[in-house]
This record gives structure tokens, sequence and C-alpha cells, in this order.
């Protein structure tokens, strides 16, 4: 039963950990899970990959020196040389299994084999009616930045970084990879996702954490500086929406943003093949309708238009020694989106939004839209120019046997910020950690009185 797990962050091996869950009990699925090559976060989160479990392993460890993070995670003596890290990993020489941490493989189709089998996981315990948000960035094939680790990490390496030349060169070509392209770790990975999988997906958001607005010539945000010269800066990373099934729940109101003013007075004219045009109020209709000014139905919706699918928003500090922290704005969207918040305790069903036709109407070529409700046919002076729904309630199953929260579940929790996001909005959730100084912050948030809480 999924309900002792409920509430809690479980220090432990994702893979396994998910292994004891119930088939379909997660409503929704938020994470970020370690990129391939680019973090390390100590040897406490090595593991064993394949092989024979009843096999004796005799590992053949390699000493491979590799730059730590930028953090501060990895303790002083930890340390080696000149801020050089001593990271292990190896195969088995009996069985070949791997030992050493996901996301630091010694290739990528390695990593892409190991997150297939957390992802099949995954799907395994979402709920047919969940929905999954899957945050992965990627990193690019050179000797700078997040390429240090992945010429460190290969097998038979012994030097430290910045000395890689024709050795790296040739570790790139074995797998295919041109050197300083973009590995598209994430894509790679999506791609077998819905090829092998059979997940669908339905949305890929962009959350930049800057931007540049062409018109002012400037940038809004805070994303990482870049000294980078042959590409622009790289100050976003997708988001991936993906379901099981083709139905599934969503609340895409509570995403909606406010229309614009040219929108009302848009409609106000009849739309012809070149949109709506107040310079050719009564030309034909594109439907092959015709006939004089607003006379034309549109999707104008009453609660805002549908949100853009690239999404700004700043990067935020963090006070203890973790590195990348999901914005809690970014996850209360998501969680707000993707995870009802009541659903029958007998049933299981979510509680749906009930709504109501009724129409935007507007005097011809004057005054913004307004709303009445569809009876009100012939209100005065008014003639329609948009149909649309509005919310007058939910639905009840008629179980009355009380309401229930969803459950978001991040499998790679990290310091917490899903878990603590989704209690604040009054959701279950789940947390899986394998890092125990991450466990330790993301309990210290979670266990905070809600006046000391931050506002979402």
């Amino acid at each position: 039963m999924i309900e002792k797990y409920l509430d809690q962050i479980i220090q432990g091996d994702t893979l396994e950990v998910l292994k004891t869950f119930p088939d379909e009990c997660i409503d929704c699925i938020i994470t970020s899970p370690p990129y391939w090559g680019l973090r390390d976060y100590g040897d406490e989160t090595n593991t064993i990959w394949g092989g024979d479990p009843n096999c004796k392993h005799e590992f053949e460890l390699e000493h491979i020196y590799r730059e730590p993070s930028k953090t501060g995670e990895i303790s002083e003596k930890a340390k080696i040389g000149q801020g050089y890290r001593n990271y292990k990993s190896g195969f088995c020489k009996k069985c070949g299994a791997w030992y050493g941490q996901l996301g630091l493989e010694p290739t990528l189709k390695m990593y892409i084999e190991h997150m297939l089998q957390i992802t099949a996981e995954l799907k395994r315990v979402l709920k047919p009616s969940g929905v999954m948000f899957w945050n992965h960035g990627d990193s690019y094939a050179t000797q700078s930045g997040s390429g240090k680790i992945y010429e460190n990490i290969m097998p038979g390496y012994e030097e430290k970084a910045g000395s890689a030349g024709l050795r790296h060169r040739k570790l790139l070509e074995k797998q295919g990879i041109p050197r300083k392209s973009l590995f598209l770790q994430n894509f790679r990975l999506i791609l077998k996702m819905v090829d092998e999988q059979g997940w669908t997906l339905r949305d890929v958001i962009i959350w930049a954490k800057k931007i540049w607005i062409a018109k002012e010539n400037t940038t809004k945000g805070n994303a990482m500086p870049s000294s980078v010269r042959d590409r622009c800066a790289f100050t976003y990373e997708p988001v991936f929406m993906l379901t099981k099934s083709e139905k599934y729940w969503f609340n895409q109101d509570i995403l909606r943003v406010p229309q614009k003013e040219s929108s009302f007075e848009r409609v106000k004219y009849e739309i012809t093949k070149f949109g709506g045009n107040p310079s050719q109020p009564l030309a034909k209709l594109a439907k092959g309708k015709s006939g004089g000014a607003c006379q034309t139905t549109v999707n104008l919706h009453p609660l805002g238009a549908n949100r853009p699918n690239v999404w700004q928003i700043n990067t935020e500090p963090f006070h203890d020694s973790h590195f990348a922290v999901f914005p809690t704005s970014l996850v209360k969207s998501l969680i707000e989106a993707g995870c009802p918040q009541w659903i029958c305790k007998k049933c299981g069903k979510a509680r749906e939004r009930i709504t109501e036709r009724g129409n935007i109407i507007s005097t011809c070529g004057s005054d913004k839209g307004k709303w009445a409700h569809s009876q009100d046919k012939n209100v005065q002076g008014w003639k329609m120019v948009a149909r649309e729904h509005i919310t007058i309630g939910w639905t009840d199953c008629g179980c009355n046997a009380g309401w229930e929260s969803g459950v978001v579940l991040d499998p790679f929790a990290g310091s917490g910020t899903t878990l603590y996001v989704a209690r604040k909005l009054g959701r279950h959730y789940i947390g899986i950690e394998l890092n125990p100084e991450y466990v330790k912050m993301a309990k210290n948030d979670l266990q905070k009185s809600q006046s000391d809480w931050i506002s979402l």
C-alpha cells in the first residue's frame, strides 16, 4: 500500500524503492534526474547496476581525477591535488556489473539504459490519469565546463582535467559524438521513452532562466553568465510533459493568463481569411459565411488565454549546499495543473470542473467584450462575438466517501523543493533521495512551521 510512504522522503536508491510501490498509485510526477556527466554527488550515492545479483562482485575500481561540483558539497578532505577529487567507479570482472553514480556512467548509452529502467518503473506507478513533468537539461562534448567531467569519467583515463587532447577526441569518436556538440542526452532519452516504453509526449515547456527582449534589446532573468565565444549563452532547460494515456487529469484553467486588450479589440470584427481585420469589416468569412461585423464565433476564453509553453522564471537561491534547486513558482504551476486537489477516497475519481456555456458579447465596433449567459441571446444593443464556458462548480461522484488530495512523487528529490511546495498546496507528497545530506536538508524544510514557509 502506498499509504505508508505518504508525506515522507525516503532515503534509498530510486530504482529499488520504486519497485516496492504498487501499480498506478501516483497522480503526478515532478522531477529532475541527474544529468549525464555533469555533477558529482559523492561516493555515498554509488550503486551497482546490472550483472548477476548473486555474484560476489570483484570491482576493478578506477580512481579518476575530476573537478568537484562548484557548490561546496564535497568536503575538504575529499579533495586532492589542485582541487580535484578522487572518483571511484568500475566494472565487476566476474559478471560485468558496473559500480558508480547515476549520471557518471562511462558512456551516454549506458546512462540512457539506466534511466530507462527508472522511467519504466515510473510509468508503472503512475495512474492512467496521471502526468509526469521531467526537467532534463544537456551538456556539451567539450574540454571545458561539463565536458571535463565527461572526459574524466571515461575508463582508462588517468590524467587530470585540462589535458585531454587526442585522447579526448578518440573517446568522443567512439560514441559518435562530434566534439563541441550538444550530447542531446535529454532528447535521446525521451525518444526512447516514447518509442520503446509507450509514453506520450504532450508538451515541452521551456523554462527560460533569461530571455532577450528584441524590442528593447535587453535581457530579463538571472541565468548563470557565460563566456563562450562561438554560440549564444545557454539559458533555458526543457520540462517534458509526458502521460501514459490519451485522457488524463489536467487543470488548464489554473495556467491561463489575462486576455490582452488587443484580443478584445479584435473580436469586434469578423474573421476574414486574413484574420480579424478592422479595415475589412464586411469581407467574407473564412468559413464561407458572409455578412456584417459581429457575426463570427471566436475562441476567447473569459478566464484568460492559454499560457504559452515558454516560461521565464528566475532561479532562486538556496540556503544549503545544493546546486540544482527548482524555482518554487515553476513547481507550483506544475502541481496545480497536474495533481488533483480532490480525489474520492472510495472510487479514486478526481473531481472535474463543471462549466456552463456562455457568450462574450459586444456592440459592433465599440466597447470591450463582456460576458453573458447563453440564455441571454438578446441583451440590449449587444451581439455575441465569442462563445466559451465558465466554471460553476465541481463534479461529485456520489460515493459520499469524502475527498483526499492527489499524490506528487519526486524520485530525485534533492533538497525537497517539489515536496515542500506540494505540502504547502495541500497535496500528498513522496520523495526518494539517495544522498543522506540532501535528505537531511529536505526534512529540515518540511518540518518548518507554516509561519516560516516562503509565500508562493
